[in-house]
């Protein structure tokens, strides 16, 4: 929401935010459950950083390995998982950014989002969905 929010900020009026978002069902997060909007607005009212440690444990044993990791043997993922999360826990430790996905986003989650800012008394926007594509653009 930090980033939808600051792109409004920097965008003229009349302007159009062009944004990408992956969908679950074409990643790693398919498995995972998609993120509420009471979730993102409470991650957005605390401030939440990519420095912030706990999305790690959802990230890790939430996505699915086998996307990431196709030639990995499955006796493999167990130490893998350990690892990332031993890495990502380090990283957030020191205060630095880990590069997960913090939140998990499908069609209906994605415009709910979109629509819902505009009537969120914590932010100031106020902008409509023009076009929504469940396809990136070939």
């Amino acid at each position: 929401m930090k980033a939808l929010a600051e792109f409004y900020r920097v965008t003229k009026p009349g302007g159009i935010i062009y944004i990408v978002v992956p969908n679950k069902i074409k990643t790693f997060d398919r498995n995972r459950p998609t993120t509420s909007m009471d979730h993102m607005l409470e991650d957005f009212a605390n401030d939440v950083e990519d420095s912030n440690p706990t999305h790690i444990h959802d990230f890790i044993y939430g996505i699915d390995w086998e996307t990431i990791f196709p030639e990995m043997p499955l006796s493999d993922y167990d130490r893998e998982k350990r690892d990332h999360y031993e890495h990502y826990t380090k990283v957030t430790s020191k205060g630095e950014p880990i590069d997960i996905h913090f939140h998990v986003f499908d069609q209906f989650n994605t415009i709910d989002l979109a629509h819902n800012l505009s009537s969120t008394e914590t932010l100031d926007i106020n902008w409509e969905v023009l076009d929504y594509q469940d396809d990136f653009p070939s």
